[in-house]
C-alpha cells in the first residue's frame, strides 16, 4: 500500500500538470524478491560513478528472479517499470550521511543506457518464457530518508520520493534533465520538475509543474507566437483563463533561440494549499492559507503518511523577496524563459543541455540581474551554500531587486541577448502588478535595426542560393529548397514551383512590369520562367557545336520590351540571348568561341565583359577581340572594377589574386592560403576599391596593390569563424561602403568601412549557420538584410536608417549576377605629395 499510495500521487500530478492530457494507470507486485548480494554490492564504485555495470547486474537478476516468480503476469501489458528497493537513495549528499557511500542511487535506465552495460546487442530483459522484453527500470528507493551525524549527535532528515517518482516519469517520456548533469548543481531551481531542488522541494513531497518549455516539449500546450510588431500583451494564468486568453507567449530571438513567458501562480484559486494524504490507511486533507515554519519548501514537520495529491503543484515554486514576511502570503510574477533549440539539440542525447552555465538549453531569465541559481557561495561563517531562485527572479512591478527596472532589453540587468552575446532586438516593459492576469508592453528592433520577417519553410534540403528582386511594385525573394523554387517576401511565402533539377548555381532575376522573370540553366536547355498571375515557361534548347549551358546568366541588357543576357557554355562559347518581353520568345543573337575549355564564369564592365575558364586556367576580355590569357593556374572567382577610367578585371586563383588591366598586364595582388570568396567596394571613399574577403578568423580588406586597409583586418570577439562572402552597403550615410559579414555560429556583423568599428546595433543573430550567401535590399524605405539558416529559417531586417548605396548586395553582386563595381569616389582622395595629417616622424616626432 505505501508505494501504491506514491504511485497515486503520480497519477493525480501528472493528470492535472498536463491537462487531462496524460493518464497513468499502475500496478504492485505482491511480492518481495532477495537478490543474491548486499545492496553495496550493486553500487557504482567511489572511483567511476558514471559505471551503471553493477546496476545493470542487479536489474538482470531482479527480472530474472520477477520472470520465475510471476509467470501468469503480463508484462506487455506495461510501459515503465520500476524496481523499489527497501533502501535509502543515494541522491543527495550531507555533510555528516551515515552509509551514503553503500546506497543505491535512484537511476532511470532505458535501452540505449543498458546498451551501455550489456551492449549493443541487447534488446531487453526477457519475461514471460521470452515473449516479452522489458527495455527499460526505474531504480527506486522506499525512502530518501537519512541519519546525519553532527556535534549534538545523530539527526534523522525526513525526506520522501513522490518528486523523484514524478521526474522518474518525465525521464521516461523523454524529458532530458535539466540540472547539471556533471556536478548535480541546479540549474532552473523549483521552476519546473527535471531539477534537484524541484524534485526535493517540500521534503519530496511534491514538485512544482513542469516549465512551459517541458510541457510543450512533451506536447500538451502550444505558445502563442509573437515574432513582430510592437504592442501590449496579456498573459493568464491557466487556472482562471478564458478559451480566448493566452496562458502561454513565445517571442523568437532567432531561427533557434526564443523566449516564453507564462503566468504562473502559487495560489491561482486563492483558497491556500490543500494537501490530500493517507496516513493509517486513512485518507486526510490540510489546509494551509500561507508558509508556516512547517510547511514550507524546506521543512515539512506539520504532515504525516503520503501525499497522494495538491490541489495546486505550484505552490512549491519560490515564493520569497527581500520584502516579504512568512506571516503573509506571496505570489509571483511571470516567469521568463530562454530556449535555445540548437544547445538541446546538441546534448540531448548526452543530456547535458544545462551543464554549461552560460550557454544552457533551458534556461530561467533572472529578473534580479545575479545568475545565482546552482551557484555555490561561502557564508561570513565559512559555510557552502547552493544558490536558489527566489520570488525576485520573476517579473513584477515592484521587484525590489537591486539591478530591477521593470523593464527587460538590451541595454537593462539582465541583458535581453542571444547565448552568443548579440542583441536580441526585443525590450519588454512595464510589467505589471502580481495578478492571476499580468501585462506588458514588447516592442522590436533598436534605434537602427528592425526585425521586419522571421519564418520556416517547413520543408528538407539547405538552400543552395538566394536573390531578391524589386519588380516595379514591391521586393520579391527567391531561394531554392529540396527541388522546389520559392517565391516570398518579407511576410511570408508567396508562390512555390518545381523547377525539375535546380541547378545549384545562382539563375538571373529580373524585376519589370510588376512581375519577374528568371533564366535556369539547366545543362541541356534554358529554363525561362515567366512569373506574373500564372507560370508561363519558354524553354530553349542546346546546340551540340555550343555545349551545355555552365555559367550562371548574367543581365546584360534591359529595356521596356527586351532582355538581352550573357551565358557561358562547357564548350568554350559566350551566347548571347535576346528575350521579347511582349511575345515571350526567346532568340539566340551572337555567338563567340572564347575558350577551348568550359566557360566558369562572366562579368561585365562598360561595353564588354569578361571571363575565365577554370578548368584550363584562362582569362579572356572580349571588348577589342584580344585572344585568350593563359594564366598558368586555375581561376576560381572574377570580378571586375575600374581604376580612374580602366577597366580592371580581379580574379581569385588556386594561389591568390591577380589583378589584369585593360592591356592584359597581369599584377599579383597578394598569396593567400586559402581559397576564399571575395567582393569589392568603395571603404574609404579615397578613390580607390578595395577587395574585401572573409578568411577564417579574419575579415580582411586590402587595396588593388595588395596593401591592408586601415583599422583592418577584424576579428570576432568571441573568435568565431567568418563564412561566406561578405557584402557591402553605406549603412551610415556617410557615402563609403560599410562591410556585412557572418560568423560560423550564426552573427551578423556590421562594420564601418572607414573606421574598422562595429556599427551600433550589431552584432545580430540568425541562431543557426547561415546557409547560403545572404540579401541585401530596400523595404520600408531602409536598407534591408535577409538570410536562409540551414534549418531553413528565413529573417530579414531593416538595419540602417537610410537606404544607402548599394555595393555587393548577393551572390555574383547583384540579382543580375554582373559580378562588378563601378569606379571608386575619390572625395576623400588625398592629392597631397607628403601630406603633414598623415605623416609621422619615428621615433622622434617633431611638429613645428
Amino acid at each position: 500500500m505505501y508505494f501504491e499510495n506514491h504511485l497515486k500521487f503520480v497519477q493525480n500530478y501528472f493528470s492535472k500538470v498536463s491537462n487531462g492530457n496524460l493518464n497513468i494507470s499502475y500496478t504492485v507486485l505482491d511480492d518481495i524478491l532477495t537478490v543474491s548480494q548486499t545492496m553495496r554490492n550493486y553500487t557504482p564504485p567511489l572511483d567511476d560513478l558514471n559505471d551503471h555495470t553493477p546496476l545493470g547486474n542487479y536489474l538482470e537478476e531482479v527480472w530474472q528472479l520477477a520472470d520465475a516468480q510471476y509467470p501468469n503476469v503480463s508484462f506487455a501489458d506495461y510501459d515503465l517499470f520500476f524496481v523499489l528497493h527497501a533502501g535509502v537513495g543515494k541522491d543527495i549528499s550531507l555533510p555528516g550521511s551515515l552509509g551514503n557511500e553503500r546506497d543505491l542511487p535512484s537511476v532511470y535506465m532505458n535501452e540505449k543506457s543498458l546498451q551501455n552495460v550489456f551492449g549493443d546487442t541487447f534488446e531487453g530483459f526477457p519475461m514471460n518464457g521470452g515473449n516479452f522484453k522489458i527495455t527499460n527500470s526505474a531504480i527506486m528507493p522506499e525512502t530518501e530518508s537519512r541519519e546525519i551525524e553532527g556535534f549534538d549527535g545523530t539527526t534523522l532528515i525526513e525526506l520522501t520520493t513522490n518528486g523523484l517518482f514524478a521526474a522518474t516519469v518525465g525521464s521516461y517520456l523523454g524529458l532530458p534533465d535539466l540540472y547539471n548533469t556533471e556536478t548535480g548543481r541546479s540549474a532552473i531551481g523549483r521552476f519546473g520538475l527535471m531539477d534537484g531542488q524541484a524534485m526535493f522541494s517540500f521534503q519530496g513531497i511534491y514538485p512544482p509543474e513542469p516549465s512551459a518549455w517541458e510541457k510543450m516539449f512533451l506536447g500538451w500546450i502550444t505558445p502563442t507566437e509573437i515574432s513582430i510588431g510592437n504592442r501590449n500583451l496579456n498573459i493568464a494564468n491557466k487556472f482562471v483563463a478564458n478559451p480566448s486568453d493566452t496562458t502561454l507567449i513565445k517571442i523568437p530571438i532567432n531561427s533557434t533561440e526564443y523566449y516564453l513567458i507564462e503566468n504562473r501562480k502559487r495560489d491561482a484559486l486563492q483558497d491556500g494549499s490543500n494537501v490530500t494524504y493517507i496516513s493509517n490507511g486513512q485518507e486526510y486533507t490540510k489546509s494551509f492559507d500561507r508558509d508556516f515554519e512547517n510547511y514550507i519548501y524546506y521543512s515539512v514537520d506539520t504532515l504525516e503518511g503520503v501525499i497522494i495529491d495538491v490541489d495546486e503543484y505550484d505552490w512549491a515554486l519560490p515564493s520569497f523577496d527581500r520584502d516579504a514576511e512568512i506571516e503573509n502570503f506571496e505570489d509571483i510574477g511571470l516567469i521568463i524563459w530562454h530556449i535555445d533549440e540548437r544547445i538541446i539539440s546538441d546534448n540531448y542525447e548526452s543530456n547535458t543541455i544545462n551543464n554549461d552555465r552560460y550557454k544552457r538549453g533551458v534556461a530561467i531569465v533572472e529578473a534580479d540581474g545575479i545568475r545565482d541559481i546552482g551557484e555555490e557561495f561561502q557564508t561570513i561563517f565559512g559555510e557552502l551554500v547552493i544558490g536558489e531562485g527566489t520570488k525576485e527572479d520573476t517579473w513584477y512591478k515592484n521587484n525590489p531587486s537591486e539591478y530591477y527596472e521593470n523593464k527587460f532589453s538590451a541595454d537593462t540587468k539582465p541583458k535581453a541577448e542571444s547565448n552568443s552575446g548579440t542583441n536580441s532586438l526585443i525590450s519588454l516593459s512595464d510589467f505589471s502588478e502580481i495578478s492571476n492576469r499580468i501585462s506588458f508592453n514588447i516592442s522590436f528592433g533598436s534605434d537602427e535595426i528592425d526585425l521586419i520577417g522571421n519564418f520556416s519553410f517547413n520543408i528538407d534540403g539547405i538552400p543552395k542560393w538566394l536573390s531578391s528582386v524589386f519588380n516595379g511594385n514591391e521586393v520579391v525573394h527567391f531561394t531554392s529548397l529540396n527541388n522546389m523554387t520559392f517565391i516570398f517576401n518579407s511576410s511570408g511565402i508567396m508562390q512555390s514551383f518545381p523547377p525539375n533539377n535546380i541547378p545549384s548555381i545562382k539563375p538571373l532575376f529580373v524585376g519589370y512590369d510588376n512581375k519577374e522573370l528568371v533564366v535556369f540553366p539547366q545543362s541541356e536547355i534554358l529554363r525561362i520562367l515567366f512569373i506574373d498571375d500564372d507560370f508561363e515557361d519558354v524553354y530553349s534548347i542546346y546546340d551540340d557545336n555550343f555545349g551545355r549551358f555552365w555559367t550562371t546568366p548574367v543581365l546584360y541588357l534591359l529595356t521596356n520590351n527586351n532582355i538581352e543576357f550573357l551565358i557561358g557554355t562547357s564548350g568554350g562559347y559566350i551566347l548571347k540571348y535576346s528575350i521579347d518581353l511582349s511575345s515571350k520568345t526567346i532568340s539566340l543573337i551572337e555567338s563567340k568561341k572564347v575558350f577551348i575549355s568550359t566557360v566558369t564564369q562572366i562579368a561585365l564592365f562598360d561595353g564588354g565583359y569578361n571571363a575565365i575558364a577554370g578548368e584550363e586556367y584562362w582569362s579572356s576580355k572580349f571588348a577589342a577581340n584580344d585572344s585568350p590569357l593563359d594564366l598558368g593556374e586555375r581561376a576560381i572567382q572574377l570580378v571586375n572594377t575600374k581604376v580612374g577610367t580602366d577597366n580592371v578585371a580581379v580574379i581569385q586563383t588556386e594561389s591568390g589574386l591577380i589583378s589584369i588591366s585593360i592591356t592584359n598586364e597581369i599584377t599579383e595582388i597578394r598569396k593567400t592560403d586559402s581559397v576564399n570568396p571575395f567582393i569589392i567596394a568603395d571603404l574609404k571613399n579615397d578613390g580607390s576599391n578595395y577587395i574585401i574577403q572573409n578568411n577564417g578568423a579574419y575579415l580582411e580588406a586590402f587595396n588593388l596593390t595588395g596593401s591592408t586597409a586601415n583599422n583592418f583586418p577584424i576579428q570576432d570577439e568571441f573568435e568565431s569563424a567568418f563564412i561566406l562572402s561578405p557584402l557591402s552597403v553605406d549603412l551610415n550615410n556617410d557615402e563609403a561602403a560599410d562591410i556585412i559579414t557572418f560568423t560560423e555560429d550564426g552573427k551578423i556583423l556590421a562594420v564601418d568601412g572607414i573606421t574598422g568599428k562595429m556599427i551600433d546595433g550589431f552584432p545580430i543573430s540568425t541562431g543557426g549557420k547561415v546557409a547560403t550567401v545572404p540579401i541585401i535590399f530596400t523595404e520600408n524605405g531602409r536598407t534591408a538584410l535577409g538570410v536562409i539558416t540551414e534549418n531553413n529559417q528565413f529573417m530579414s531586417w531593416n538595419i540602417s536608417q537610410y537606404d544607402g548605396k548599394k555595393f555587393w548586395t548577393e551572390e555574383n553582386g547583384n540579382a543580375s549576377n554582373t559580378s562588378s563595381v563601378e569606379a571608386a569616389s575619390s572625395s576623400e582622395k588625398i592629392a597631397e605629395f607628403f601630406p603633414q595629417s598623415k605623416a609621422y616622424n619615428w621615433p622622434n616626432p617633431v611638429y613645428e
